[in-house]
């Protein structure tokens, strides 16, 4: 009985582990079959183009369609930019013309004219094209009520009410003719609609049916942080039937967008979305073009991004930024091609098989069978078996009521307990040789990587590759670890009685004791400032990862290959001791980062997979000089009789 006690855990984890395992081959031929990428250009960039080097908007499309790209962005057009420069507005354009009631009455009195009908408080809009003049009529009537004609001297002037900020933010449709030329090479369009206050359904139809007139229309975007009526039928119907896009590091602020979507995708079952990548204005004109070229290559080869939009950059030297820009899309485009990528006008969403309940269910008993495991180490068999029941319940529980948030709190206890096991069960006092150290480091590795492949199998579902969905705790599966492998091993070790607590507690301080523990405490804040994508680096740390990005092709987390794996290498091989502690927190980074590379469901799985393998082996090699120079030293010490021999 006792033997099958503790052999059911291994069997249930081992199950769980293979199920992971199907779910990360399954997910992985998807990512290799779905490598196609469009490239964008922004319709303000192109008339920016064919205003400053005199060519027609017609030749720059030719041009940018030869370099590979597949669709341009147009943003709902606004009737006058608050920014001189930016071709967003149809005043820039020169399709409008916008004077103050003030500034009318002005040129009427000095004509002589009679300016009666004329509100000194309002804005006028004279607009020559008759059927530009409709279009905006209509949206401004739809989306903020009135908007009347004024003849004033023998000349139509639509009255725009008098707020200024409507003509700055309010969408008022889109340039039609130049998206008849931009369908006629080719390439598709991709509306951005700008947000109006109460949206409802009328105004709602209007714009939406504005959007379906546009001739090859591309995938469709949103320009602010709240998407309207996202609530409404009427949306969920079109993002039904339209590709809508996710904007990266922007759209996870739009109100609206994820709830919009995951309606539209019959609760998950088919995402129409893909994600585009692309620069700040000031990072375009700011970075130079082989690192610009470099962040858009990295967008697609390591975090799924099917669209691109490569921005014009903007200096002092115009003649410079035209070249560049065309020098920049070019290059982009032989980088993917190089990296096995299609480059296309219709890039195809990326809609992962949806793992039935019971498989989900399976792969998360992992996680809670290691709880026996740890049990049985630390001799608390049947309090852990009491847990493990109560960890089961609340599985099984969660997973029918919320699903997603019971997998991600799985994926959460997976990035946790796999790195600490691994960890507490092969490090030991003793010395081991070179051939023990390599094993067991390997063994450590692996271990850990159950952790890995258990958050791929829990969380590979398409709404977690769209980043709508996320994995959920990254800075606490990165400090827990921490905390339990020393708690852990000392428990085993018998420290942490009542008697040698309260020895402990009433011992004496020392000096050099509080300074390793302020310099354990700064490291632990820089580390855990440094996880996720929100650490900052600096100029030289930037320069080295883009040296192993260029000479590895995928760069190695540095906390694996620089600090954990050398460390870990170091315990295994002399065995770990009290005076050690600050160096097995070290080692621990190592195996918890190896875990963590995988909650980033976005990033391929290859991809992932290449970046673990460079920081093992990089990490061996570090390990190994390490030791040598530990070796060297110590020689020296005890040559020179400052320890003894």
């Amino acid at each position: 009985m006792k033997r099958f006690k503790s052999t059911i855990p291994v069997f249930i984890i081992i199950i769980s582990l293979i199920l992971s395992g199907i779910q990360g081959v399954s997910r992985l031929r998807v990512e290799q079959s779905k490598k196609d990428v469009q490239l964008l250009v922004a319709y303000n960039d192109i008339k920016k183009a064919s205003e400053i080097y005199g060519k027609s908007f017609e030749e720059i499309l030719i041009s940018l369609k030869e370099l590979g790209v597949g669709g341009v962005l147009v943003k709902e057009q606004t009737i006058k930019s608050e920014t001189r420069g930016n071709m967003a507005s149809w005043e820039e354009q020169g399709r409008v013309s916008v004077f103050t009631g003030s500034e009318l009455m002005l040129l009427e009195t000095m004509a002589g004219m009679d300016s009666d009908k004329i509100n000194p408080v309002h804005y006028y809009l004279w607009i020559p094209d008759e059927k530009i003049r409709n279009n905006i009529q209509k949206h401004i009537e739809y989306k903020l009520g009135e908007a009347n004609l004024v003849e004033i001297n023998n000349q139509l002037f639509l009255d725009a009410g008098y707020s200024a900020n409507d003509i700055f933010v309010l969408g008022t449709g889109y340039p039609m003719e130049d998206l008849e030329i931009i369908a006629s090479q080719g390439l598709f369009v991709s509306p951005q609609i700008r947000h109006w206050p109460k949206a409802n359904e009328d105004s709602l139809e209007f714009v939406l049916n504005d959007i379906k007139n546009i001739p090859n229309l591309g995938t469709v975007y949103f320009n602010d942080a709240t998407i309207p009526g996202y609530s409404t039928s009427i949306m969920k119907d079109f993002a039904k039937s339209h590709k809508v896009g996710i904007v990266e590091f922007f759209s996870e602020k739009q109100k609206g967008l994820y709830s919009l979507l995951r309606n539209a995708a019959n609760s998950g079952g088919n995402y129409n979305s893909i994600r585009l990548h692309t620069l700040a204005d000031g990072e375009v004109s700011s970075l130079t073009p082989s690192r610009v070229i470099d962040r858009y290559l990295l967008a697609s080869t390591e975090r799924n991004i099917k669209a691109l939009l490569i921005k014009m950059p903007v200096t002092d030297q115009a003649d410079k930024d035209f070249e560049d820009w065309y020098r920049i899309i070019d290059s982009i485009h032989k980088g993917l091609t190089e990296e096995g990528y299609r480059v296309t006008t219709v890039p195809e969403p990326i809609n992962l098989p949806r793992p039935n309940s019971l498989l989900i269910w399976t792969i998360g008993l992992g996680p809670i069978f290691l709880i026996l495991l740890f049990g049985k180490w630390i001799d608390k068999e049947k309090w852990a078996w009491l847990f493990a029941a109560g960890a089961l319940v609340i599985w099984t529980g969660l997973l029918i009521i919320r699903p997603v948030l019971a997998r991600q709190l799985m994926a959460l206890a997976a990035a946790i307990f796999y790195p600490t096991w691994a960890v507490i069960y092969c490090m030991s006092e003793k010395k081991k040789s070179w051939q023990e150290v390599l094993l067991t480091f390997i063994k450590v590795c692996l271990m850990s990587f159950g952790g890995a492949l258990t958050i791929v199998g829990l969380l590979s579902e398409t709404s977690f590759v769209l980043t709508i969905d996320l994995f959920r705790g990254a800075k606490v599966a990165h400090i827990i670890p921490l905390i339990l492998v020393p708690i852990l091993i000392e428990y085993k070790r018998g420290n942490l009685k009542a008697k040698k607590i309260k020895e402990l507690s009433f011992s004496p301080v020392t000096y050099l004791t509080i300074l390793i523990f302020a310099i354990i405490a700064v490291a632990l804040i820089i580390y855990i400032s440094r996880t996720g994508n929100e650490g900052p680096t600096s100029v030289y740390e930037t320069m080295i990862r883009n040296l192993l990005d260029k000479i590895l092709g995928v760069r190695p987390r540095t906390k694996e290959f620089l600090i954990g794996h050398p460390l870990m290498l170091a315990l295994l091989y002399y065995g770990y001791k009290d005076q050690y502690a600050p160096l097995l927190l070290g080692a621990v980074i190592g195996q918890i980062s190896i875990v963590n590379t995988y909650a980033h469901i976005h990033t391929p799985i290859m991809v992932s997979l290449i970046r673990t393998f460079h920081g093992i082996w990089i990490g061996l090699v570090g390990g190994i000089v390490l030791i040598y120079i530990t070796k060297q030293l110590a020689k020296l010490g005890r040559r020179w009789g400052l320890w003894e021999a």
